[in-house]
């Protein structure tokens, strides 16, 4: 159907499609354009998954998108047809990739386009960060590679489901297309489109993965640190926590976390226990018990993630005005969250450039009479202290 979009989404969590959703249904509609959401849950792979939506769509243009993806341009469907409409051959249009790429090290080689993303990164640990990589030259350019966070298409053509896992889908879809004789291509932003809240990477996978893709397609693997062993110590680790957790015996699960050390920051659910452990702490010292205190029949861990997922979303919504600050300030005085929980989130949700809204949440919360904002400032500047002293420094990894 030529004035039709769908949005293709493979998920296997409700919490993510939706709020995923919340971006797709602010998007302003081009008169005369139907646009659907087609969620594909729980597929064996990508290349499975977005299959499936081949046979059940028709639409012309199809936006593959990841569940933790939201898109902050509101009109980015105008601008995605307008491209597609600059010339005939144009099958993928993406928003990060790599121009040349040497061998198959993808994801770790992107030099054209971005996004704003929050993840484990070593380094840098859970942290909003903006990218720091140039945008095409022109309104488009040609990429080898354009990243499956957000890959929209023109046309057809079936997924290698050889590729059986979540990992070089979206390189050998990429590399389909052009066999083809249609481009893929990095879109011009300006700013980037894209929030990307990307989740614990799973490199078990990623390497077979890539042996596989390497095999079947002619590429060099290229050296790329083999960091599977400590990736996977990490996650069986992170499982043994959420078991700690769910039993209530958080004496071990310090312990168990003071003994990782800085191997945390491999490792999104590690730091997300570790940063939930922080907020109780800092709650304690200041006679508060909210964070960890549930009498829901869900098990803590699940309700532990849901609680920073939906603290890190209103931040991410306030940063880019679909909500305002009296939009967080009312859940803190509604008892929803706890002012120390917030600014724990805030520190590790809000990129560098956004950290101003901190301060307009303070704001507003004192205009409100909850406290003051010298109070407020005083928690921010005595949580980042704490964190200064107690969090492990990520240097060397």
């Amino acid at each position: 159907m030529e004035n039709e979009i769908v949005f293709v989404i493979c998920t296997n969590d409700d919490d993510y499609l939706d709020e995923c959703r919340y971006y797709i249904e602010k998007l302003r509609m081009p008169e005369g354009v139907s646009v659907s959401v087609v969620p594909i849950r729980n597929p064996q792979s990508m290349t499975s998954g977005y299959n499936d939506a081949l046979k059940q769509s028709k639409a012309k243009y199809k936006i593959f998108l990841h569940q933790d993806v939201f898109i902050i341009n509101r009109d980015f469907i105008n601008e995605i047809i307008s491209c597609f409409n600059k010339a005939d051959n144009i099958g993928i249009i993406g928003i990060a990739g790599t121009r040349k790429l040497i061998n198959a090290q993808a994801w770790s080689s992107l030099d054209v386009g971005g996004c704003y993303s929050i993840g484990t990164f070593s380094g840098l640990g859970l942290v909003g960060v903006k990218p720091d990589i140039s945008d095409p030259v022109g309104e488009y350019e040609e990429a080898d590679y354009v990243d499956g966070m957000l890959m929209a298409t023109s046309c057809d053509i079936d997924w290698d489901e050889r590729i059986d896992a979540f990992h070089f889908y979206d390189l050998s879809q990429c590399i389909r297309y052009r066999e083809k004789g249609l481009k893929t291509v990095v879109i011009k932003q300006g700013e980037p489109w894209i929030f990307h809240d990307f989740g614990p990477l799973n490199l078990e996978t990623y390497y077979q993965n890539k042996m596989n893709f390497c095999k079947w397609y002619g590429y060099d693997p290229g050296d790329e640190n083999d960091d599977k062993k400590l990736y996977h110590l990490c996650e069986t680790i992170a499982d043994t926590l959420k078991n700690r957790i769910n039993d209530r015996s958080m004496s071990e699960v310090e312990k168990i976390l003071d003994d990782v050390g800085n191997a945390i920051y491999f490792n999104q659910d590690l730091l997300i226990i570790y940063f939930s452990l922080e907020i109780s702490a800092l709650e304690c010292e200041f006679d508060i018990r909210m964070f960890l205190n549930t009498e829901d029949s869900e098990s803590l861990w699940s309700v532990i993630e849901k609680k920073w997922n939906r603290m890190k979303w209103d931040w991410i919504r306030v940063m880019f005005e679909y909500e305002v600050p009296e939009y967080i300030v009312n859940k803190i005085i509604k008892g929803e969250y706890s002012v120390i929980a917030m600014i724990v989130s805030a520190i590790h949700c809000v990129p560098e450039e956004y950290s101003g809204i901190i301060r307009d949440v303070g704001e507003h919360i004192s205009q409100k009479g909850y406290i003051d904002l010298d109070v407020w400032e005083d928690m921010l500047s005595y949580i980042r202290e704490y964190e200064r002293v107690h969090v492990p420094s990520a240097d060397g990894l």
